[in-house]
């Protein structure tokens, strides 16, 4: 249950980290980068892990989170009735806790 709660805390953090780089971007003018989903025949199996093959296509996006000082690499599949949404970066000490926006 751990391992799925933090799955998805990670994939919304990560969706709201892509959503805020993404208005940052449009709002300095610039041209912005966006995460595009692929869609897969067979779903990724969700276990935390990105070597599954329903990945293979995806597109990375990478963003950067001002807080922790990290790059955050966003990979997003879907099939007729869901959208999968993978965030990977790295945490050397295994860190599970999270700074709060401020």
């Amino acid at each position: 249950m751990l391992l799925k709660n933090t799955v998805f805390l990670t994939a919304l953090c990560a969706l709201l980290s892509v959503t805020t780089s993404h208005a940052i971007a449009q709002s300095a003018g610039s041209e912005a980068a966006l995460l595009t989903a692929v869609k897969t025949a067979t779903p990724p199996i969700i276990d935390g892990k990105s070597d599954d093959g329903a990945w293979a296509n995806a597109r990375p996006f990478v963003t950067y989170d001002p807080l922790s000082k990290i790059k955050v690499t966003v990979r997003a599949v879907y099939t007729d009735d869901s959208l999968y949404i993978l965030a990977s970066f790295p945490d050397k000490t295994e860190n599970r806790r999270h700074k709060t926006q401020q």
